[in-house]
């Protein structure tokens, strides 16, 4: 009964949302949802706010302090939470995990954007039980395209209060 309770909190303090069952079902969108890991619980907000600025500050930062040679991608990790990107077969591929409770909150709430070219692209938000990986998110670059993305995480308390998160190395394509 607690933990039913603690989810009707997390689904109460969040906008307007759209339950999620299955990866499959935000097929409709231009991004998709990788194999999710067991008992992940997550959905798509129709109408999600902007990725804080603390994440921006220090995408901003980093992007001035890197030189755009390298293929790039990779994890970083930041407060308890690796966030990844890559990108191969024009695709994007964002996720994170939680490594340790420091900066995220047992039984809150992360949202994960992938920002391509300084464009922020809201994917999903999952509610954060376990240790571990989280769900891939994917978004389509195009075939001949060329820029640089990285993935947000930002993550909330069951209060829906910024508690942390990080941002992922930048990734670069042709």
């Amino acid at each position: 009964m607690l933990h039913k309770l603690a989810m009707a909190v997390i689904l109460a303090s969040t906008t307007a949302l759209t339950a999620l069952s299955a990866p499959a079902a935000a097929s409709t969108r231009d991004e998709t949802m990788g194999a999710a890991s067991s008992n992940a619980t997550y959905w798509v907000e129709e109408n999600p706010p902007p990725p804080s600025s603390g994440a921006l500050e220090l995408a901003a930062e980093l992007r001035e302090a890197m030189a755009p040679s390298a293929s790039g991608g990779g994890c970083r990790n930041t407060q308890g939470v690796g966030v990844c990107i890559s990108w191969t077969n024009n695709q994007l591929k964002g996720d994170f995990y939680v490594n340790y409770w420091s900066g995220v909150t047992y039984r809150g709430t992360a949202r994960v954007y992938i920002s391509v070219n300084g464009s922020h692209h809201y994917k999903y938000t999952v509610a954060t039980d376990h240790t571990g990986r989280y769900p891939v998110a994917t978004h389509n670059t195009g075939s001949g395209s060329s820029g640089y993305a990285y993935t947000i995480v930002d993550t909330f308390n069951q209060s829906g209060s910024v508690v942390g998160g990080g941002i992922s190395p930048f990734q670069y394509w042709p």
